[in-house]
This record gives structure tokens, C-alpha cells and sequence, in this order.
């Protein structure tokens, strides 16, 4: 609660490790209480779907979103994560490491609000593997460029959508 209040925090990220369901549900309660959004990375891996339904269903109210679209390098994850978050009013899809003909599905079927940029440039974890975060930043952008959607797509993608689900003011 300090960091809601002293930080102004909007969002709580969750690793793959952590987001089986009976580690979640105190989480959700309590991002539920607080209108906080959680934000899930779930390792590209499918036996951790069923967790993601099963937190969804129990808290509908509880904004989710899912990092690299639930795959961000395997395609039919990417998939399977719009077909949940077209059953889930409450999932949203950050398309970062996303494939182009992933992202135009789920903008096609869930919106371009429910949509969300993202690239790990500032992730020094990972070390990327280009020399400037920049290039990395525009490799993510290509993404988007190259999936086939309008500009306005374009741009709610890149900043409306963030904004719209963190409750943020431009």
C-alpha cells in the first residue's frame, strides 16, 4: 500500500515463476481493492495459460495484462493469448518480441486499445543485443509498422492504449 500511496503506483508485474493461480488470488484481492492493474509475464510456455484464464475469470474487474502477448517469440501462443483475451474483457496484450501477424490479429479481434507497445529497451538484464537501445526501441516499432494496421491502430498501440489502462492524463 505504501508504494500505491507514496509512489503513485498503477501496476504490479508478476513473473512466470509466480503466476500459477494459488500465488495470484491474494494478489488480485488485492489489486481488485485498489484498482491496480497486474501485469503477468508468463515464460512462453502453454501450461501456464490455463492460470491466466482461471485469474481472469475469478477477477473480471482486475485489468491484465500479458507481456510479449503470452508468446513474444512462438507464434501460437500469441495467438492463443488473443483468443483469451477475447473471452477476457479484462486482458490486455503488450506486443513486445510479438510477431506482425500476431499483433494485426489481436488488434482485429480485441481492438488497438487493448493493444500495447513495449520493447525491454531499458531491460540491462537481457543485454541486448544491439549497441544502442535505440535501434532495439525501432525493431519493436517494425513490429507494428510491418502488421498491417492503419495509423490510428498505429498510434493507439504505440501510446493511447498504455495510457488508457494506467488511468494516465496526456
Amino acid at each position: 500500500e505504501r508504494y500505491l500511496k507514496d509512489y503513485g503506483w498503477r501496476s504490479i508485474k508478476m513473473s512466470h515463476q509466480h503466476a500459477a493461480a494459488h500465488f495470484m488470488y491474494p494478489l488480485m484481492e488485492f489489486s481488485e481493492r485498489y484498482g491496480i492493474v497486474v501485469v503477468v509475464y508468463y515464460g512462453h510456455n502453454i501450461p501456464n495459460n490455463p492460470y491466466i484464464v482461471d485469474i481472469a475469470n475469478s477477477f473480471p474487474e482486475v485489468k491484465l495484462g500479458i507481456l510479449h502477448m503470452g508468446g513474444g517469440t512462438c507464434f501460437d501462443l500469441e495467438l492463443f493469448s488473443t483468443k483469451m483475451a477475447v473471452k477476457n474483457n479484462n486482458i490486455y496484450l503488450e506486443m513486445c518480441y510479438s510477431n506482425p501477424v500476431a499483433i494485426k490479429q489481436a488488434v482485429k479481434a480485441i481492438g488497438s486499445e487493448k493493444v500495447i507497445y513495449g520493447s525491454e529497451s531499458s531491460n540491462g538484464g537481457h543485454r541486448s543485443r544491439f549497441e544502442k537501445a535505440g535501434n532495439y526501441i525501432e525493431l519493436m516499432l517494425d513490429s507494428i509498422r510491418f502488421a498491417g494496421i492503419t495509423k490510428v491502430q498505429k498510434d493507439e498501440v504505440v501510446g493511447d492504449s498504455v495510457e488508457n489502462l494506467l488511468g494516465i492524463d496526456a
